[in-house]
């Protein structure tokens, strides 16, 4: 029997929510395409400067009006396909109320559609409404001595 990746535990934990510190989010980026290449699920990226886009050929066709955070949150609310949204640079948007209510909405949805919010950046301080509701992971950080 083939061995789960790590990758694949997140993705299947109950969470709707993961915050990932990393100094190496281009490596978990890949690790997510990686997955997406395995199992055929769909894995979009969000950067502030590009917007929300979908990984794996489609990388071009950038989804329109989901540049600002909480415009992509209200995207990935009302979408109802199945999707892993890595969304990068995120840590000042977790001090808008509006952006907190959104990932709040989402992490409490159950609405039958699988869908999982990866919040990765160097430094993640995540609001005490979406703590409870959420996996915290650090990836590849040492720690001080």
């Amino acid at each position: 029997m083939a061995r789960r990746q790590p990758i694949e535990h997140l993705v299947q934990a109950d969470f709707r929510l993961i915050a990932i510190e990393t100094t190496t989010p281009e490596r978990v980026m890949e690790m997510f395409r990686n997955f997406s290449r395995r199992t055929g699920k769909a894995v979009y990226h969000w950067t502030a400067e590009e917007g929300l886009f979908r990984s794996g050929g489609f990388e071009h066709i950038i989804i329109p009006h989901t540049r600002r955070p909480a415009d992509v949150l209200d995207y990935i609310a009302s979408n109802n396909l199945y999707g892993v949204y890595l969304l990068r640079g995120v840590a000042s948007a977790l001090e808008d109320k509006r952006c907190i209510a959104g990932l709040r909405r989402i992490a409490e949805l159950r609405d039958g559609t699988p869908r999982l919010i990866v919040l990765l950046d160097e430094k993640i301080t995540l609001p005490p409404e979406l703590q409870n509701l959420s996996a915290h992971v650090k990836h590849g950080l040492r720690k001080a001595s």
